[in-house]
This record gives C-alpha cells, sequence and structure tokens, in this order.
C-alpha cells in the first residue's frame, strides 16, 4: 500500500480507537481487537464474539458491534463482514501481537474453523477456505507447508475441466490472501514470488514471461492445471519456487468441504432471430417500425426444460447520462460523460418467476434465505418482482456457485449500455415510446394536484396495463436484442447512489463508496409498468434502500466476460 493509503488507514484506526476508548485501558483493548480481527478474512459476530473472549478480556461485549458496524468494516452479506481492505493491509503490516500470539491466534481460528464446519456444514464454504488459508499462512512456517502440500495434492486429482477450474479458483484465493498478509510472509520470498506469479497467470496469461512460466513450472503440475500446457524447461521439477516439503507433525481442524457446483458445459451459443422496434413521428403520428435481425444468444441450462438466455455484448465507448438538450433530464443524469467498457453477458430478460424459484428452492442459500414466491403478479414467464436488492445478489451468489460461472447485478453503466444498444436518443426506439413496445403508465395521472403525462415527447397515450407482462412478450429489442429495458420492472444495479455523474468512473466499473457502504440507497433503472413515460428513458436514474421490496422491483443478471473461461470452484 502506498503512503497516503496508509496514513488513511491509520486516521481510521485512531478514530475507531478514540470514538470508543473511554480510558486508556479500553482503548488498548478496542485497539487490539482490531489486530485480532485483522488475521480472518471474513468477520461473523460470532467469531468476534469469540477472539473478544479468547484474547481481549479488557472490552466490554459491546466492543464486538462497536467493531463490526465501523467503518473498518463493511456488510458483505447476511450477518458477513469484511475489514476494510486498506485498513486490513495496515493492520497486518504493523501488526503489534508477538508472533507466538499470532500462531495461537492461527490455532483458535482453525479449531473454530472446523467446529463451524461440523455444526453447519451448509455454511459457504469458500468463507471456511478462506479463513483456513489465512490461519494457516500466520500459523508459520509449518503452517505454510502444510498449505503448500494440500495445494499440491488438489493437482492429482485433476481429471476434468470442471476439477481443473476449481483448483484453479483455489490458487487464485490463497495467490490474493497471501498477497494481503506478505508482511506475516517475510521469511518466504520465494513462496511469496510464486504466488503473485499464480495471480498473473489466472488473470493475465498473456502477460506472462518465459521466466514467469519457468517459475510455474517449476512445480510439478502447476503450469499444467493453471495455463492448460506443459512448460518445457530445465528447471527441476521439485519445488524451486516453494519451501522444500518435509514431514512434519502440524495439528489442524479437520473438515470436508462441500461440493460448491457441479460440472458444466461452457454456454451453449444458439442461433437467436429477434425483432428490433424503433418508432418515428411521420406527419404527426407514431409509425413502428419493426425489422428482424438475426443473432446468437448463449444458454444457461438451469434444469430440464428451464434455461437462462444470455446476449454477448462487445466491450466500447458510449455517453452515459442525458444530452442537455434531453426533455425532461433532470440534473442527476448530468453531466452526460464518456464510459469505455469491457464485454459482457446480460440476461436477453429480466430474471422470471420461474428461474427464481428454481433457484430459490433447489440452490443451498449463501448467506440468506430466499422466498421461493415473492411477487405480487404471479405467472412463471413474468419477472420476479418484490425482491430487495439483497434478494437479488444472494440470487447471483447461487447461481454462480451452480453454474460455476461468475453471475452479478450490472453496474448502471453496463446497464444504460445495454439499454441504449448504440443509440442516443431519450429511449432506444427512438425521441419517444410507446404502449405497442413497452410496459408503462401510458395514460396521465394525477397526484397530490399534480398532472403526470401519459405520454412523452411527440408520442402518443396507450394502454395502461396496471400489471407486469411475460418478459419478451411484446417481441421489441433493442440493437443487441435485449428486450424490455423501458417499463415492466425497475432492474436493481450493483452501484451506490449519487446525486450526479461529477468523478464518476469512466470504466464501466461499479460506483461503490466504502464508507458508505452500510447506508447508501442502491441504483434503479429503467422505469416500470406503473411509472410514466419520462421516468422510462435510458438515462432516468432511481433508487432505494437495499432492503426495500415492491411489486416493481425486479432485475437482471450480469455474467462477467468471457464467461467461457471465468469458471468459479
Amino acid at each position: 500500500m502506498d503512503s497516503q493509503e496508509r496514513e488513511r488507514a491509520k486516521q481510521k484506526l485512531a478514530l475507531f480507537v478514540r470514538q470508543f476508548g473511554t480510558d486508556e485501558t479500553i482503548a488498548k483493548g478496542y485497539e487490539q481487537l482490531a489486530y485480532h480481527a485483522a488475521l480472518p478474512m471474513v468477520l461473523t459476530p460470532e467469531l468476534v464474539h469469540y477472539l473478544r473472549v479468547e484474547f481481549v478480556g479488557t472490552v466490554p461485549w459491546e466492543a464486538e458491534a462497536d467493531l463490526l458496524l465501523s467503518d473498518l468494516c463493511s456488510t458483505v452479506g447476511y450477518e458477513l463482514y469484511a475489514m476494510n481492505s486498506g485498513v486490513r493491509c495496515y493492520l497486518l503490516e504493523t501488526m503489534k501481537l508477538p508472533k507466538e500470539r499470532q500462531q495461537r491466534l492461527a490455532k483458535v481460528l482453525l479449531n473454530y474453523l472446523g467446529e463451524l464446519s461440523r455444526l453447519n456444514p451448509n455454511r459457504r464454504s469458500q468463507e471456511i477456505q478462506a479463513q483456513r488459508f489465512a490461519a494457516l499462512v500466520c500459523s508459520g512456517e509449518a503452517g505454510v507447508r502444510q498449505m503448500v502440500a494440500e495445494m499440491l495434492a488438489c493437482f492429482e486429482q485433476v481429471g476434468s475441466e470442471a476439477d481443473r477450474a476449481k483448483v484453479v479458483a483455489q490458487f487464485a484465493r490463497l495467490a490474493q490472501i497471501v498477497r494481503e498478509m506478505e508482511p506475516q510472509l517475510e521469511s518466504q520470498p520465494e513462496f511469496v514470488g510464486l504466488m503473485r506469479t499464480v495471480n498473473q497467470a489466472v488473470r493475465s496469461p498473456q502477460s506472462l514471461t518465459q521466466a514467469d512460466r519457468q517459475r510455474l513450472s517449476s512445480v510439478e503440475g502447476l503450469a499444467r492445471v493453471l495455463l492448460q500446457e506443459v512448460v518445457e524447461s530445465d528447471v527441476p521439477q521439485v519445488g524451486a519456487g516453494m519451501p522444500e516439503l518435509k514431514t512434519f507433525d502440524f495439528e489442524v481442524a479437520e473438515y470436508r468441504e462441500g461440493e460448491l457446483g457441479r460440472s458444466h458445459p461452457p454456454l451453449q451459443p444458439a442461433d437467436y432471430e429477434f425483432e428490433v422496434a424503433t418508432i418515428a413521428i411521420k406527419r404527426k403520428k407514431v409509425q413502428i417500425d419493426r425489422r428482424t435481425v438475426q443473432g446468437t444468444q448463449y444458454v444457461e441450462a438451469l434444469a430440464s426444460e428451464l434455461a437462462l438466455e444470455l446476449v454477448k455484448l462487445p466491450g466500447g465507448t458510449f455517453s452515459m447520462g442525458a444530452p442537455e438538450e434531453e426533455l425532461g433530464a433532470y440534473s442527476d443524469e448530468k453531466p452526460a460523460h464518456g464510459v469505455t467498457l469491457p464485454g459482457f453477458y446480460m440476461g436477453k430478460y429480466a430474471v422470471t418467476q420461474v428461474q427464481w424459484r428454481f433457484v430459490a428452492e433447489a440452490i443451498d442459500p449463501i448467506n440468506i434465505e430466499l422466498d421461493p414466491n415473492p411477487s405480487h403478479f404471479e405467472g412463471d414467464d413474468l419477472p420476479v418482482e418484490q425482491v430487495s436488492w439483497l434478494d437479488a445478489i444472494e440470487f447471483c451468489d447461487r447461481l454462480s456457485a451452480y453454474t460455476g460461472r461468475e453471475y452479478r447485478l450490472p453496474t448502471e453503466a453496463e446497464w444504460e449500455y445495454a439499454c441504449r444498444g448504440g443509440t442516443t436518443t431519450a429511449f432506444h426506439f427512438g425521441e419517444t415510446i410507446d404502449a405497442e413496445v413497452a410496459n408503462y403508465r401510458a395514460q396521465d395521472w394525477t397526484y397530490e394536484g399534480n398532472t403526470y403525462p401519459g405520454k412523452y415527447g411527440s408520442g402518443q397515450l396507450g394502454e395502461y396495463r396496471e400489471k407486469t407482462i411475460a418478459v419478451g412478450s411484446l417481441n421489441a429489442a433493442n440493437e443487441f436484442g435485449i428486450h424490455d429495458m423501458h417499463g415492466n420492472v425497475w432492474e436493481w444495479c450493483m452501484d451506490h447512489w449519487h446525486d450526479n455523474y461529477d468523478e464518476a468512473p469512466i470504466d464501466g466499473s461499479a460506483w461503490v463508496d466504502g464508507d458508505r457502504e452500510k447506508d447508501a440507497d442502491r441504483l434503479l433503472r429503467g422505469g416500470s409498468w406503473d411509472y410514466d413515460p419520462r421516468n422510462c428513458r435510458s438515462a432516468f436514474r432511481n433508487h432505494v434502500s437495499p432492503d426495500d421490496r415492491d411489486y416493481d422491483l425486479g432485475f437482471r443478471v450480469v455474467c462477467v466476460f468471457p464467461a467461457a473461461a471465468r469458471i468459479l470452484p
């Protein structure tokens, strides 16, 4: 971490201690609790309680909540917290705990994880594995050897692409943990160097040099698994980049890791014929033109006769936000700014109720339970609604675990890029919208003395259906082949709400502020069946609390590109 990051982390820690440390002893205890909590990768209320009772008896029980709800930590799931990476790196770098205490802490954590796995076998196994890796790193040289031996043993079990994917994901997590815990691995420079190369091989294999490939090939099977190739090298295959493996005694908690996913083929391409609808005003009348386009969709099979259909969007640059001259634009949609983003896959439709029900009932919980039937309007092909942002995140986490691919909500930039489909007009249809091609409130209506028009610009009034309709039923896609981006249901995005686009990211990433994680509203896009056309524009932005549910709140998913290569355990 650079000097500025280190100073910010130092100030956050000092503020935390000063805020709750009513006297010198209590202040010291709060600081010690923070140092102890820096070792685990993920924190839970029960784990922080365990650490306080075992190691920091000088602070009251309220310190547990004070830590988890402070600016040092962020919520990452239901009763799951993570220390902010900058603070965690600073605490590990300036670790004030004696080596003996660190090793004892590691042993206690390993025992805790073993008991947790035994009592709660449905606990998120990735969480447990990450905790275990971190504990082994801090347990000393023997722990590193134990970890390496386990990882090498994984190679012997690689007999299929699914097996290889799991091992690659394990090494990716290990490399990330090692990067964060480098201060504890000063005596293992070769191991740290190897893990840096592993991280590079997982994320950007094309950037590897010949020396990098030789370093990987120094461990038998490593290059074969990570790169799917055998690297010819004169480097001995006994592990020059690893600590020497010897027989040793080491007490660890025993646990079994459950099967997170299943063997899953790459996304399957399929021919896709769709109609693109555009609207023009001719002789003061609305004219809807349709043309048939041949495209390719990608099918994620969920079960027999149930699939998720995705469209592959190419990377590109577009102008995000409302142009100055756009009718009815709000200040929070400005300034318009250029965004360049990589390609990704997006759901052709919003998630349907039958898809939601399958994930809610057939896939084990990751962080929270899901109601299989939350929707107000019922129908298998209707979009699921009355789901919160937290519910949608859980859906994506379960889908990722089940398919072996990374699914998530779109960022706000990804959503608008997908919605526009290369257009710069108020709607992807053109400068207006019509009830023949979208489901929205197409009638004038009055609320608290104000009248809101059911038409936009030179458009016309139309049918107000007063409910959701089956996804894709209006057969009016945009140029990308994506349906229902205007109306039907609001769609959740990853980002935190901001009042305008000043200082917004220009790379398509989610705009998330770490210090607002617990209280920030989340973005909604697209409008809904119950909103007027002005609020269904490509640039319109809405926001509510992440735990809100309503009968017009839904979502669609993004699959990280390239999905066929990005495999999760």
